[in-house]
Formats: structure tokens, sequence, C-alpha cells
């Protein structure tokens, strides 16, 4: 698969996996987290087993993304061989499994589900869900309560991998209908009220989990208000999404990884004539329930499973997702393969529905790969998005951050720009905006962005800490701590106010009160390197510079690619007198961030120092080997032409120590921290050695 030489996205991957210290690899406290309710605050849902499943990959593959993405290759896999194995129990026919199992296989709204490494959840949960549907099918013929309890523990499983398959019940009564046709074996007054009886463990279970979901939910911000979406304008969504996802199953080639919620723009006349087709079908399934009930089985499938999706407990800002017909897509499938076995029983006939099948299949998987495609990177995922939803500011706004990534920021302001004119109020855009051109310089324009978008929503904590970092930059301190503060008050799980916070107060010479800061953002974040790395700056302020070095080591210890906290630690070796350890720090920050011109101004810095070390304990050699690494990092170095040249006059190299002289009075040379003596030095130097030059 091509997914295997894909890397992360910026989507949620950053949550899941990338930039989630609890997701390092499998240990006591990473355990702990995604089973406590601290881990809902990540993604405002309770799902420890796919924590669980992203640990293990983390320990198994490090921080490589081809390992995530065979995971979920691998559960896809499993999941169609479990999708061919319950039909074939259940329906004893093979072919029309396996027609059914290779339409679960490559169609292209499945690619969402399996080439974003975030929807772990949804592969892992329906594995548990298929699993769940496979131990039934054993409890209906074997008649033994152990498969029972084994039904209701892989429900569990899926539920606690993701809380989708709160309708297993539902869909299990829909199997008693058809194909087990239970209920026919059943007095006609106990059919239905025994097959419910029967499941009365897996309603409990569904009712808990449905309430552990809302609040997991509403803790993380994520389900939306009625004042935000109505309830006609998300039964309205509703309705047209299900006509919508038919349209995606039927021609998938306009498939994208967000579709805007409409809100009032949503047109009542769709919605309308959506309700029409969905009436139609629902009609046409249950007058053939008895010729043909598999129709009326996988229509309900299909409705009932998207429920908990479609919209009426809005969750984020989107429409619907191809994700979320995962499982799903099964019921129509199935309806669909066995409507056509059936009409298809003359020989003749049925050789040319198994060629038109194969075209098919075949057709699905080369659209599903050209889907896939998309998920290359962060930046073809959401150029596709735009092509689909230009409409969308979300879309917008995802395809400059990730033009931010790669730095191209030119490509990202009009990115922003774009999201603006979709919506002039929008405060991702308005605040990401500012950000940017702050970064750039144009603090005028970043304030007068912030001042709309806290005009539009004053106890936005991302726009109030933003307000503050304009006042940094402006030399308003005071203003800046007082915005920051607001931030933390809005939001108080949010480490990154704090983090400016400190900063600021650093800066204005109160360490203890940014160690209080720093304290509360280690309550909040514990495994995050950042929160030590900043502590260890903190620490040597106080004038603890082993508790800094510590400290430092520990934030490497976390994220051994961490080039700030290298940086920092050479700083701190560098300032102790011990320039070759710092060096070695310099060189690796350098390594990890070589566009940093502050790292490689500190290794030059290191290597002039530590050659002149090295050339005072006489190991010349030593000495001009740092040198000219200083001089290949930054050839307007100054200080290290200047000394370079006092080595190759004391060594009698007077052509060589003349190039250096030469280079480093030359008016090309980086001046900035060049001070007047140290020119007068140089001047002195050269012309000592010219002097004595001549005399020889």
């Amino acid at each position: 698969s091509p997914t295997l030489r894909y890397g992360f996205v910026d989507l949620d991957d950053s949550v899941y996996v990338t930039q989630n210290p609890y997701v390092k690899g499998l240990s006591g406290e990473g355990l702990a987290w995604a089973w406590s309710p601290l881990s809902t605050r990540a993604s405002a849902n309770w799902h420890p087993l796919t924590w669980m499943s992203l640990q293990l990959d983390a320990s198994l593959f490090g921080g490589s993304a081809a390992g995530f993405h065979a995971t979920n290759l691998l559960l896809h896999i499993l999941n169609a061989l479990l999708v061919f194995a319950c039909l074939r129990g259940l329906t004893g026919s093979v072919g029309r499994s396996v027609l059914v199992a290779a339409l679960f296989a490559v169609h292209p709204l499945h690619v969402e589900s399996v080439a974003w490494v975030s929807e772990r959840k949804d592969v892992l949960s329906s594995f548990f869900g298929l699993a769940a549907i496979w131990m039934y099918l054993q409890h209906v013929r074997r008649r033994e309560p152990g498969w029972m309890f084994l039904t209701a523990v892989m429900l569990i499983l899926s539920l606690l991998s993701k809380p989708m398959l709160v309708t297993l019940p539902f869909v299990l009564l829909l199997l008693d209908f058809w194909p087990l046709q239970r209920e026919e074996q059943l007095a006609p007054r106990e059919r239905w009220r025994f097959l419910a009886r029967e499941k009365l463990p897996l309603f409990v279970i569904i009712v808990l989990f449905s309430g552990v979901t809302l609040w997991a939910q509403n803790a993380g911000r994520a389900v939306q208000t009625l004042e935000q979406f109505p309830l006609p304008l998300r039964v309205g969504n509703a309705i047209v999404s299900y006509v919508t996802y038919l349209w995606h199953m039927v021609n998938p080639t306009h498939l994208a990884v967000y579709y805007p919620h409409p809100g009032k723009q949503l047109s009542w006349l769709l919605v309308a004539g959506s309700a029409v087709v969905l009436a139609v079908l629902t009609g046409l399934a249950w007058q053939q329930r008895r010729p043909r009930p598999y129709l009326l089985m996988g229509w309900l499938w299909f409705l009932g499973t998207l429920v908990p999706v479609i919209g009426l407990v809005q969750v984020g800002g989107q429409a619907l997702a191809d994700r979320y017909l995962y499982l799903p897509l099964v019921g129509p499938c199935v309806a669909l393969i066995w409507l056509t076995g059936d009409l298809a029983r003359e020989r003749p006939i049925r050789r040319g529905l198994i060629i038109a099948a194969a075209v098919l299949i075949a057709g699905l998987a080369v659209q599903a790969r050209r889907q896939v495609a998309t998920w290359e990177n962060s930046l073809a995922l959401f150029s596709r998005a735009v092509q689909v939803s230009p409409q969308s500011e979300f879309c917008w706004n995802s395809l400059g951050l990730s033009f931010e990534r790669v730095r191209d920021y030119a490509s990202a302001e009009g990115c922003y720009r774009e999201a603006l004119k979709v919506a002039p109020r929008s405060l991702d855009a308005l605040c990401n905006l500012a950000a940017l051109v702050q970064r750039q310089g144009n603090v005028d324009e970043a304030r007068n962005l912030l001042e709309q978008a806290l005009e539009i929503n004053p106890k936005s904590s991302q726009a109030n800490e933003l307000r503050g970092g304009v006042f940094v930059a402006e030399g308003d301190a005071d203003r800046a701590i007082e915005f920051y503060q607001r931030a933390i008050q809005l939001n108080p799980f949010d480490a990154s106010p704090r983090e400016n916070l400190s900063s600021v107060l650093r800066q204005l010479g109160k360490p203890e009160e940014a160690l209080e800061q720093l304290k509360e953002w280690l309550k909040l974040d514990p495994q995050n390197p950042r929160v030590y790395n900043s502590l260890a700056t903190v620490m040597i302020d106080l004038e603890q510079p082993s508790e800094g070095e510590n400290l430092y080591q520990r934030a490497l210890r976390m994220d051994p690619k961490y080039a700030n906290a290298r940086s920092n630690l050479g700083i701190l070796k560098y300032r102790m007198g011990d320039y070759d350890a710092a060096v070695d720090q310099f060189r690796l920050a350098y390594k990890l961030d070589p566009s940093n011109t502050g790292i490689m101004e500190n290794l030059s810095s290191a290597l002039i120092e530590s050659g002149l070390k090295a050339a005072a304990e006489d190991r010349s050699l030593d000495a001009k080997s740092l040198l000219d690494e200083a001089i290949a990092i930054n050839p307007r170095n100054f200080f290290a032409h200047h000394r370079m040249g006092r080595i190759a006059v004391d060594k009698g190299f007077r052509d060589e120590a003349r190039r250096h002289f030469e280079a480093a009075l030359s008016p090309e040379m980086d001046r900035q921290k060049v001070k007047p003596g140290d020119l007068a030095v140089c001047h002195h130097d050269f012309g000592l050695m010219l002097a004595v030059q001549d005399k020889v």
C-alpha cells in the first residue's frame, strides 16, 4: 500500500501521536493516562484501547509513520476477512460474501479510515464490532451462554476503541430478522420480546457508554450548542447527509477530508427532496420485507448505524465524513449483492454479472488508489479539500497551517486571506493570520486583526494570548501579562499562555513568579519536554545551574530530537566554560534544526572558544579543525577568521594568515557583534605580521 510510504498529517495526528507525550511507547504512566479522564482533553473522546494501540505502535516502530500505517492497513484487512466470515456464517453463501467483503476492502470511502493514522479508532472499533457479530452467530448456533458473554466483551472492547457501535444490539436484532430468521422460530407473542430481552446486557452497556461519550465530548468542548445549530437545522442536515452518503457510495469521485456544515445556508428544498428519496427507499424496502428481507435489513443497517454520527448531536463543524461510513457501508453492499444475485438466476445473466462485478471492484480499487494519493502529506490532503469545499474556511485555514509547516509563508498568508474572504468573522483565520504577520514583523496588522477577533469573541483564549504576544512585541510587558492571565482564566487547561507568561516574567527579572506558572504547566502536562526545558532556564536564572542541567537532560530523555533543549544545554555548558561539551550539544542541535541561525551562531562561537582552548593547550591541529568548522558554518564570522589568522602566524603559515586577516577585515564580514576594540586588535595583529614579514 502507498500509505506505508506516507508520513503523518497535520490534522489530529499531532494530538494522537507526534506531539502527544503519552504516545511514546507502552509505559505505566502512559497507560494510566489512557484510562484516566485526562485523556479526554486531547481528543474529546474516551477511547483508552485506541491510545493503547498507538502506544504499542510507538514501542514497536518508534516515530516511524510507516509502522502506524501498517497497523491500520492490517486491521482493515482483518475487518474485510471478518465481513466475509460473518456473512458466510450468517447466510451460507460464499460467492456473495466474497463480493461484499471485496467491496468493503476497496471502496474509496474507506480510504480515510485506513490512510489516516488518527482514525485508528475507526478500524480498531470495527474489528471488535465485527468480532462481536461473529460471537453472536456462535451463540445462536450453539446455544451456549458463554458466546453471549463474549459478544458483550467484544462490544465493550469496540466501545473502548471508539463509541460508534452503540447501535450494535439493534444490528443484532436486524440479523435476527434476516438472515437468521429467528423470529419465525418463536411464538408470535414472544418473538421480539424474547430477542430483545436476550440482549438486555448489551443495551445496558450501550447506555453506560453513551453517557460517558456525551460527558467526554462536552468536557472536550466538542459538542455544539442548540444556539449554534438549532434542532431543525440538525434534522435537516441529517436528512440531506443520508442521501449524500448514498451518492458518495455510488459515485466516490468527489471525496475530501472535510465537508463543512451548511448552517443557515441549508436549502430546505434540498431537505424536502432528500426526505422524499429516503421515504421512497424505506417504503420499497418495507414492501419487499417478505420476498427480499435483505433489502430491509441492509437499509436499516445503513440508517441505524449512522445515527450516532448523523449530526443530531453535533460534534465539530462538519456536515458529514467519509470515515463515518466504515461499517454502515456493509448494509447497502449486502442489499445490492443479494438483490443482484436473486435477479441473476439464469447462468448467462449470472456470468455477465460476475464480469460486471469484477469490473466494478477493479474500478473502485483504481479510484481508491487515487484517493489514497490525497493522503500523501498535509499539503496534498488540504489542497484536495479546498478543491472539493472551496467555501470552507476550515479547509483554507488547514492548508495555510500546512504551508507554514514547510515555511512557505507567502502561500500560508494567501490561504488565511482566502479563509477570511469565505468567512470574514472566522476566529481561526484572524488568529492564524495575526500570528503569521506578527512573526514577519507586521505588528500593526497583527494588532488590528486581533482586535477584530476579540470584538467577535472577547472570551477567545487564543485571541487573548496572541494579543499578549503583540504587547510583548510593542514592549508593553504589563499589558502582555494582563492578556496572558486572561487567556489562562478563559482556558485553564491550555499550557501555551502559561508558557508565554513565564517567559515575560523571566524577562522582567521575576524568575520566582515564572517558576509558579511553570509548576502549574507541569501539573497540566507532566510528559511535555518543553515544560522541563523552560523550568531548566528558570532554575539557571535562580542560580541553580546543576538543577537546570538535570532538567535539560530530562527534556532530552523524553525527546532526543528536541533542538531547543539541546541548544540551551549547549549555552549552559558554554557559560560554564566547558566549550567541548557545548560544541557537542550545538552540533546535535544544528543537525536537528539547520535553519536556526541562533544555533548556528552559538555553534560557531563554541567552536572558536574550543579552538582557542586547543591552541592554548598546544593542540594546533584540533584548534585549526575546530575553527575551520566554525568558518564552514558561517564564512562571514569575524572572530573565527581573526583567530585562524593568529594561529596561522604562530605556525609560520603567513599566506594563510594573510588570507584570514584580510577576510576578517573585509566589509563583507558580519560586524553586528564586533566591537571597535576587536577591530583594532585585528588590525594590530595583521600589521604586526606584515611588519615582521617585511623584516624577513
